[in-house]
């Protein structure tokens, strides 16, 4: 890196003769990168999937089609790059989904590219140091071999692969990583030269345009200043005065270490303590070493510099523009966006005069001022929402630029140029203020101006999440005590104003002029108690229990604090005399809190993700801490079986037949811990090299770790955001191979004639490795990370629209089931006419505002409500008033009405719906004619549908206005109809699930109220109109191909929701033929009877068939061998099949139905051996635990205590499955089953004691 500027060939001796000059190492290096390029290139085109995956990737390629507006904080630069891609296509809309993906591989491979690169620079100049000596034929093959090991692993690896083949930011944002990093070696090699510091012009401007794709790439910048430092260092160690500054911090680092080894100690986390302690003992025995005083200095620098572009320049920019906004909008009268251009130019003609002036140096105070005025309106001083920083920042730059003895030029330049280049990668987003402005169809908080840009930029959507200083899970909101008209006392919430924010004046004429208004400040509600390094901070549904699931405790079991929550309006506690009004909340000790970082955060979702990559991958089901799902294995039992039973148990499913089952037995994680060893012994410039590579595998890793402070169930796996991590080790496994060279001949080269030998036994030890590695690697991954051949996204989108009737509007809530509907509209142009509207935007008033848009084919949505109604957030939430008291009954017009304008109904500033209950008139001959009910079901059908919210305390904007469109469409001739996506919570179907009709994937809103409707049932189903529907419409993503398409959890969830609409649909069409076929009559003595209705007869035959047919195109579609069948889902089917051939007496039907049951059997019985075996083995380690008493002493356990299926880590639905199996039996021998092939069935998954251990597997259950 610079510290060493020169060292002896390793391994060079007298009977090596030196034959690979620099030019010609140079040609063969860029040859061999080229075709780790290629191989990588292929790999990925290989396993491409042709359209949109599931999550993101819908959205972000909608946006390359059209340049359109996704989510906070935008990718205007992948939104453009994209977009050129996608140019290639012909104009041909069903490959542009691949021509993103295919950009997303190339953009991979250029990555591979750059890491063999980088590899082999590293692992050259710890061979040979900066000079250009020949290489021996055995060091460039050891050279060669570490940049090929490491760079195939990293192609083949799970996490990288994973984004490299699909349309999302990661793939692209990892390129920027891999090129900074590349970048700054270049300059290393090339930093005496007299325009070297181009690289680091280059270096911030790849950083300013890596902002348009994603933030993650501004964590390489402290390792890019380690490197310039050790390449600087003997002109750097030489300043007396930062050395000293450089030494002091070294002891502010060392102090504050302590201090956290003696907390890691107290709460007995004791390898995390003593790593600290090795921190604290390096500080002491290198406190004479000018090296590792500025490598610390340095690293403090570099973080600086992180936050001065993360929290000073990004946003920066935007606050100085708003500034200009404001003023040229409000006061000069210009119009919208102006004061912004205005801004930019000023900036740009400052920035140049700084430039020039710096190259011409004919003014000092010319430079002087220009470089002042650059720094300030760059906006970097701008950090916080006080003016108090920047003063204070601005104060001490111009204090230092005018009163500095001697300024440096270079600095100032490099300074004014990083600025400039960065300002021009940000630029970019103007691409979102040009298209916001445009209304396009996919417009996400419309940031049509800085205002809304800003909190766009900051994802202020998403909230706050406290990073040192914060409440807990169970903290409280503070009260103040105040008095209304009538001196009642009521509470208000105690909050912390947020900063003002303008927005947009809402016009209620055209010629209304441009003007923004200011908001009132977003509130933040204080809490208390608050605690340090807060991990355990979320209060959203289901997170509390998380917590407590994970560090093992009960809400009952945290200790608790006495805490004051009421005040009075001077902010001083509220007291009453004799009483003690302080209340006591749970607060979890800082044991707990580390407890839960240690193990969710660090371990489970950081290390867990490592070891999927390099050492082994137990499945592709998505865990929450169970014991067979989606944990690391190594496939070295001894290492396996303690933590998660014995796993050549695990059911196939989740084993060996699973393609996400992959075994790399620790081979990669050896190659880099082998590599951290060969840069340790390899002196200074190894030890350099190890700090610049751990510092970027930390601040690529861990740190987001801290960052994230992520709440427990989340809902996807979260590997991808530590890319950057695992390419950095990716460096380690590269060197590993130079690490093994070095041992080998370490080993065999001792003696003197055996030298000869050793250099060739050492260079092909190397080169095996370098390829057998990989290899081993690829054989486990390529199965699971082919995509080639599926549709599922696209298809199963299309499936969503395919279920709406024409002009309709369909609500869902989800990514899944909105982006790969808005993918299938934008993109691929079908079923424009249908209006997706997403029930979590609803709750803005930007989308709301959205939906009186046409978009193509589909017409502006009406609802009363105006913009001037709900704009500002207004009506974020809504008191419902008498919840459960008012039984006035109004229609649902009158009673929103009342809320959007009546001045009655308000509360404190808060809107009220005065009228919770309420109807929508229905015309039914309207809905006939609509193909909303046929002409036979309209006699069923209500003149009105009830909305009863008296349950209710509070609505959200999204329940007033999804109302309202609903009352619209069905008064306005059925003409929009509505339709809830099935995959939406029953929460948000606003109590109309009585009138709710299965179509395919969504569930229409009907004027005919469902009499045997109940809670937790299935829905009605309009069984013709879903028939047509599912025979006729659907596509099936591939699955239908006869091919081996790969299916992950996601994709696979999603086939288990169309087999269930399926299922209901089946189950829908046989109750009809029952209800055809049979009438049922009630007895003298009160019991029915059943005779066949003749006339009827051929009609519930005709139903009956529909319904086989449902469940043979589900066999055939949705083939149980990509996708097998979720609990109960095959039992479902087999029942299904043996009712209808019994009704249609046809017992080729029937043994369908008894196959499907047989297999069933066969897949769930290896579930119970495995179960058997962790009961067994938790009972034992239970016993030798209860064994011995307090001090050690071995004694006599009487009973042994008794463990079940609920005591194992199991998710609930693993835990129901020995249940549902007995259920499978069951039902299988009450149909008359073959009990010769059950037997056969159950030994052959199971093993000879199946009977014993699934009896012994169900206690506790049955």
């Amino acid at each position: 890196m610079g510290i060493a500027t020169a060292s002896p060939a390793m391994g060079v001796t007298s009977c090596e003769r030196p034959l690979y000059g620099y030019k010609k190492y140079n040609v063969i290096n860029n040859v061999a990168g080229w075709v780790c390029f290629i191989i990588a290139a292929v790999t990925y085109m290989l396993t491409l999937e042709p359209t949109a995956s599931f999550w993101d990737c819908p959205e972000f390629i909608s946006q390359g089609a059209k340049l359109e507006v996704g989510h906070p904080p935008g990718n205007p630069i992948f939104i453009l790059a994209a977009r050129f891609f996608i140019n290639f296509t012909g104009g041909d809309v069903s490959n542009y989904a691949f021509a993103v993906n295919a950009m997303s591989g190339l953009l991979s491979a250029a990555t591979i590219l750059l890491l063999f690169w980088s590899i082999t620079h590293l692992v050259r100049r710890l061979m040979v140091g900066r000079s250009q000596e020949a290489l021996t034929l055995s060091q460039l093959l050891v050279v060669m071999g570490s940049g090929l090991c490491g760079a195939l692993l990293y192609t083949w690896s799970d996490t990288f692969w994973f984004s490299a083949v699909e349309g999302e930011v990661y793939a692209f944002s990892s390129f920027c990583t891999a090129l900074v990093f590349w970048l700054i070696l270049k300059w290393d090699n090339r930093a005496d030269e007299p325009h070297a510091d181009r690289y680091l012009i280059l270096v911030t401007f790849i950083i300013g345009v890596s902002i348009g794709v994603h933030l993650l790439n501004l964590l390489t910048i402290p390792a890019l200043g380690l490197i310039i430092y050790y390449r600087k260092a003997q002109y750097i160690n030489n300043n007396k005065t930062l050395l000293k500054v450089a030494g002091w911090l070294m002891w502010v680092v060392a102090a504050v270490i302590a201090v956290v080894t003696v907390v890691l100690l107290v709460n007995g986390y004791y390898p995390a303590a003593l790593l600290a302690l090795c921190v604290c003992a390096m500080c002491w025995f290198y406190r004479n070493s000018p090296t590792f005083k500025f490598s610390l200095f340095s690293l403090f620098l570099s973080m600086v510099v992180v936050g001065l572009i993360l929290y000073g320049l990004v946003p920066g920019f935007i606050e100085i523009s708003q500034y200009f906004e404001i003023f040229c909008v409000n006061t000069l009268g210009f119009s919208y966006n102006i004061g912004v251009l205005i801004y930019a130019v000023i900036l740009i003609g400052v920035l140049v005069w700084c430039i020039r002036s710096l190259y011409r140096q004919e003014s000092k105070l010319q430079i002087q001022i220009s470089f002042v005025l650059s720094v300030v309106l760059s906006g970097i001083p701008f950090i916080g929402s006080s003016l108090l920083i920047p003063f204070v920042l601005t104060a001490a730059l111009v204090a230092y630029i005018f009163l500095a003895k001697r300024l440096s030029v270079r600095f100032l330049t490099l300074t004014a140029l990083s600025i400039l280049v960065i300002f021009i990668g940000y630029t970019s987003y103007t691409l979102l203020l040009i298209r916001a402005s445009a209304n396009p169809p996919m417009n996400q908080n419309a940031p049509d101006n800085v205002f809304t840009l800003s909190s766009y930029l900051n994802r202020e959507q998403y909230g706050d999440t406290p990073l040192f200083y914060g409440p807990s899970f169970a903290s409280t909101p503070e009260y103040t005590i105040i008095y209304d008209g009538t001196g009642q006392p009521m509470q208000e919430l105690r909050s912390s104003n947020g900063k003002s924010q303008y927005a947009k004046e809402v016009k209620t004429s055209s010629v209304q002029p441009d003007r923004y208004v200011r908001q009132e400040p977003k509130l933040k509600p204080r809490m208390v108690p608050n605690m340090l390094f807060p991990r355990m901070h979320s209060q959203q549904p289901g997170h509390p229990q998380g917590y407590l699931n994970w560090i093992g405790e009960s809400i009952e079991s945290l200790p608790t604090e006495k805490v004051t929550v009421y005040y009075d309006e001077d902010g001083a506690p509220f007291t009453i005399p004799g009483q003690d009004l302080r209340e006591e909340v749970p607060v979890p000790t800082f044991e707990q809190n580390l407890r839960y970082f240690f193990d969710y955060q660090l371990n489970y979702m950081y290390w867990r993700y490592f070891l999927w990559n390099f050492a082994g991958r137990q499945n592709d089901l998505q865990g929450q801490g169970e014991l067979n799902r989606g944990n690391w294995i190594s496939g070295i039992p001894f290492i396996d079986n303690p933590r998660l039973g014995d796993q050549s148990l695990l059911p196939p499913d989740q084993g060996s037949d699973n393609k996400g089952h992959n075994v790399f037995y620790m081979l990669p994680l050896l190659m880099g811990l082998l590599g951290i060893a060969a840069q340790l012994v390899r002196g200074k410039e190894g030890i350099c090299q190890f700090w610049v590579v751990f510092i970027f595998f930390f601040m690529t890793g861990i740190a987001i770790v801290l960052y994230l402070n992520q709440p427990p169930n989340q809902v996807r796996e979260r590997d991808y955001a530590y890319a950057g991590s695992f390419y950095a080790f990716s460096i380690w496994i590269g060197m590993g191979v130079y690490g093994l060279w070095l041992l080998v001949r370490a080993l065999f080269g001792k003696k003197k004639q055996s030298t000869k030998n050793a250099k060739r036994l050492s260079a092909a030890v190397a080169c095996v490795a370098a390829v057998a590695v990989p290899l081993q690697m690829v054989s486990q991954t390529w199965d699971d990370h082919d995509r080639s051949g599926r549709y599922t996204t696209r298809d199963f989108g299309m499936n969503y629209l395919s279920s709406v009737d024409k002009n309709g509007i369909i609500f869902t809530n989800g990514d899944n089931d909105t982006f790969p509907l808005w993918y299938a509209q934008e993109v691929e142009g079908y079923r424009t006419d249908v209006r997706v509207v997403n029930l979590s935007y609803l709750t803005t008033d930007w989308y709301a505002n959205h939906q009186k848009l046409p978009s193509y084919d589909a017409a502006a949505i009406e609802f009363q409500a105006q913009p001037q109604d709900y704009a500002y957030d207004r009506m974020q939430v809504v008191y419902v008033y008498g919840a459960g008291n008012d039984s006035t009954v109004v229609d649902a017009f009158s009673a929103l009405n009342d809320v959007y304008v009546n001045p009655k109904a308000d509360f404190n500033g808060t809107r009220m719906l005065r009228y919770p209950q309420m109807y929508i008139p229905v015309e039914v001959d309207d809905a006939v004619k609509a193909g909303v009910i046929t002409k036979e079901e309209a006699a069923a059908a209500d003149d009105y549908i009830l909305v009863d919210w008296s349950g209710k305390n509070s609505a959200s904007l999204g329940d007033l206005l999804s109302l309202d469109m609903i009352a619209h469409g069905s008064t306005d001739g059925w003409k929009r109809p509505a339709y809830f996506a099935m995959t939406v919570p029953d929460d948000y179907y606003l109590n109309l699930s009585p009138y709710l009709r299965n179509t395919g994937l969504a569930y229409q809103v009907s004027p005919i109220r469902d009499p045997h409707y109940s809670e937790g049932q299935a829905y009605a189903v309009a069984t013709d109109k879903m028939y047509d529907n599912v025979m006729n419409k659907f596509r099936w993503g591939g699955l239908d191909s006869g091919n081996d398409v790969y299916l992950d959890e996601t994709v696979r969830r999603m086939v288990t929701t169309h087999r269930s609409t399926l299922i209901d649909l089946a189950n829908a069409l046989y109750n009809e033929g029952l209800y055809a076929k049979y009438d049922v009559t009630e007895g003298e003595d009160g019991s029915y009877q059943e005779t066949v209705n003749e006339a009827n007869a051929g009609y519930a035959a005709e139903r009956f068939r529909k319904a086989v047919s449902v469940l043979d195109l589900m066999q055939e579609k949705l083939p149980a061998r990509l996708s097998p069948y979720s609990v109960q889902v095959g039992q479902q089917i087999g029942q299904l099949y043996i009712y209808l051939g019994e009704e249609l007496e046809d017992d080729a039907i029937v043994d369908k139905g008894m196959k499907m049951l047989l297999t069933e059997i066969e897949h769930f019985a290896p579930h119970v051996p495995y179960l058997y075996s962790l009961i067994m083995d938790k009972e034992d380690k239970s016993a030798k635990k209860e064994s011995f008493d307090f001090n050690g002493v071995e004694v006599k356990n009487e009973k042994r205590k008794e463990v079940s299926v609920y005591d194992l880590e199991f998710s609930s639905v693993d835990k129901y499955v020995p249940y549902y199996l007995l259920q499978l039996i069951n039902m299988y021998r009450d149909n008359g089953g073959d009990e010769n092939a059950l037997g056969a069935v159950v030994r052959k998954a199971a093993g000879p004691d199946f009977e014993k251990q699934l009896n012994r597997v169900l206690k506790g259950i049955v």
